[in-house]
């Protein structure tokens, strides 16, 4: 491989959003397939994560309630990294709203709203309802519950 080449991949990999893959958060993620890519251009650069779930009140009315803000950088990474998603057509989308919901922002602007459904798919910009791997749910699943949350709707 000639020098030029050399450069102009390790300049293209540099200039690529920094998404993590799991718990190596300083290890950009390779897209597997087509849905992983767009997902991984939708959410480049972004600087926060807000995951947003429902609680009762004590009157029983269902209110918003944050679960977890992620401003810091490889945290940031790190949770984008665990949404690794099939590739092919959405699944048939069920009824519910979905919970929690994932607001992905970059410089304070949301570039993204991503709300779980069952733990095995997506709704939002990347798909209606885009089927996540096996070990994708189980992951997300897994970091909630390390943050509080309780198993996704």
């Amino acid at each position: 491989m000639r020098i030029g080449t050399l450069l102009t991949v390790a300049l293209a990999l540099t200039a690529a959003p920094a998404v993590s893959c799991g718990p190596n958060s300083g290890t950009p993620a390779a897209p597997v397939n087509a849905r992983d890519a767009r997902f991984t251009e939708l959410v480049g650069g972004a600087d926060e994560v807000r995951v947003v779930g429902e609680a009762a009140d004590p009157d029983g009315r269902w209110t918003e309630e944050e679960i977890v803000a992620v401003t810091d950088a490889p945290e940031v990474r790190a949770v984008l990294g665990l949404f690794r998603f099939l590739d092919g057509p959405d699944r048939a989308p069920c009824k519910c709203d979905g919970s929690p919901e994932f607001r992905i922002l970059r410089g304070g602007q949301r570039v993204a709203t991503l709300t779980l459904h069952h733990g095995k798919a997506v709704r939002g910009e990347i798909g209606s309802d885009a089927p996540l791997t096996e070990s994708s749910g189980a992951a997300i699943a897994a970091w909630l519950s390390r943050h509080g949350s309780g198993a996704p709707k």
